[in-house]
């Protein structure tokens, strides 16, 4: 590999699904090729449903991972990087990292390229998913570089799993602040009231995620039945899918409010529903720095969102949004009830929040960070 230039670079995932991480490598991806980096990308599994928004120019390699380890995806992965003569490899999240160490240690010494760790979850929910931590915390100590999502997330992982923290660094999300902006672009039509919701357009909050246990859209549904009196024009928009949706649906109607929750499924261009909104919340369990608050923030709305992984990183509280404890409902419904009933409060708290995104959290910021990294 040449020590004047960064070689070639591959992005390595489990799959090309919809994600926040993988949605963010695929931007990444994109804007390196723009720039001129030679960029690859390769993934184990299906679904691809990113593959569509990857440069057509950038190389994609399927590994056809097979059973619980493959042998063959190993093998695959090992030739791939010496035909690419790849000097960097980026494991987006952990699995990933098993099969390029796995590659790795079959490359001559001059093959081998660095592994840089992207580390994108908080907190494992499950006993699996921390018995897994067994096989990847001696790996993750092996790579070159660990990255996380932001400073909250990188003191844990370092605290409790022993990581060194010369080897560790954290890249804030970035958001495209002029694709989203307060200003309609020609090609972002506002939507029509009647698309969210059949009633009145009222008080609207939106909140965006895969509906799955670890994203909590249920206490969004009972802090709304909690404000059911004192917020009675109050509207709630869900966008994203998942396992999670015909429980949420079976809330919403048991608390008799099938006629003030919409769920508008998995939405490719999110830019006119945050035009449309009063407030965006996000009441995860575990979230380490969310893309969807970033972009509702960078459209000039006032945010709400859990006390959880970077929120007060990203969220001045009291200034640019509110920070709460999951699982206060009440206090998540007095936060909504209050911003609802002052306009210019949650206005000003917009325009905080988006000079904030411009300051800290633009994607030329980011991009800046990740060849920062790669160099």
């Amino acid at each position: 590999m040449s020590d004047s230039a960064p070689g070639a670079v591959l992005f390595l995932s489990s799959s090309l699904t919809i994600g926040g991480s993988e949605r963010k490598t695929v931007r990444v991806a994109n804007e390196l090729h723009r720039q001129g980096w030679d960029v690859h990308v390769a993934y184990l599994n299906p679904p691809t449903t990113l593959a569509r928004e990857l440069d057509s120019a950038i190389p994609v390699k399927h590994l056809q991972r097979k059973g619980k380890f493959s042998f063959i995806a190993v093998k695959r992965l090992r030739a791939y990087i010496r035909q690419a003569r790849c000097s960097t490899v980026l494991c987006i999240n952990l699995y990933p990292l098993i099969y390029a160490m796995a590659a790795r240690m079959f490359l001559f010494a001059r093959e081998k390229p660095q592994v840089i760790q992207m580390i994108n979850t908080t907190k494992h929910a499950s006993k699996k998913d921390r018995a897994a931590m067994l096989i990847f915390r001696p790996l993750i100590k092996r790579v070159e570089k660990v990255v996380f999502g932001c400073r909250a997330q990188l003191d844990l992982w370092c605290r409790r799993y022993g990581l060194d923290p010369e080897k560790c660094t954290f890249i804030y999300n970035g958001v495209d602040d002029t694709k989203f902006s307060p200003e309609p672009a020609s090609e972002n039509p506002t939507l029509d009231d009647g698309e969210l919701l059949a009633d009145e357009r009222g008080f609207l909050i939106g909140s965006i995620g895969q509906l799955r246990p670890v994203k909590n859209q249920i206490e969004l549904i009972l802090a709304l039945a909690r404000m059911k009196d004192t917020l009675p024009e109050a509207r709630l928009i869900i966008i994203g899918d998942g396992s999670e949706r015909d429980a949420l649906q079976l809330a919403a109607e048991q608390h008799g409010l099938s006629e003030r929750v919409s769920f508008l499924g998995q939405v490719d261009d999110v830019r006119p529903v945050l035009g449309e909104i009063d407030l965006f919340v996000l009441p995860s369990i575990s979230e380490t720095f969310s893309n969807a608050a970033l972009e509702a923030m960078a459209m000039g709305k006032a945010v709400i969102l859990s006390d959880t992984g970077g929120a007060r990183e990203m969220v001045q509280d009291g200034v640019t949004g509110y920070v709460y404890h999951q699982g206060d409902i009440g206090a998540l419904a007095d936060l909504i009830v209050g911003l609802a009933n002052d306009s210019a409060a949650r206005g000003e708290m917009g325009e905080r929040a988006r000079a904030l995104v411009l300051r800290k959290f633009s994607f030329e910021r980011m991009m800046d960070d990740y060849r920062r990294i790669l160099c």
